[in-house]
């Protein structure tokens, strides 16, 4: 029990890890690295989505609370899965393609996060690019956020 509860802390930490480093990329108040920097280091698109699925696992793995309804367990576990399957997904996108540099959508995401100012990103890359991506890292942040609630409310 005190192992699971540890485990289940370090989950936590790890999730909102990730959320902190999303929301520092999408307001741009983290180190900005270069292009090149980013095009070296897919092990961090690895590390996020190992952590959404150890959290998953974990969550999906465990007994609920005692008077939670069977309707709503149902319910949290499909919204677990879900949130990891479509996290997972888009992140093998680019753990897959991170090296391809004539994939439109990893190098888009490099250039967007190497621009430190939201506005240069927008005009640098346009408003659809930009927008996608904002949207993408809102996704992540709110996946992490999500994981990391479902375990402290387990």
């Amino acid at each position: 029990m005190v192992f699971m509860n540890l485990l289940r802390l370090a989950l936590i930490g790890l999730e909102l890890f990730h959320a902190m480093l999303h929301t520092q990329v999408l307001l741009g108040i983290a180190k900005v690295y270069t292009v090149e920097e980013l095009r070296n280091n897919e092990r961090y698109f690895i590390f996020d989505a190992v952590t959404v699925v150890s959290s998953a696992i974990f969550l999906l793995m465990m007994n609920n609370r005692r008077g939670t309804s069977h309707k709503n367990i149902q319910l949290r576990r499909l919204l677990v899965f879900a949130n990891m399957i479509l996290h997972l997904t888009l992140h093998a996108y680019f753990i897959l393609n991170w090296r391809n540099d004539q994939a439109f959508w990893v190098n888009a995401i490099r250039e967007w996060s190497a621009e430190k100012l939201f506005r240069n990103r927008m005009l640098r890359h346009g408003a659809g690019v930009g927008t996608i991506n904002w949207f993408g890292t809102c996704f992540d942040i709110f996946a992490h956020f999500f994981m990391a609630s479902q375990l402290v409310i387990h």
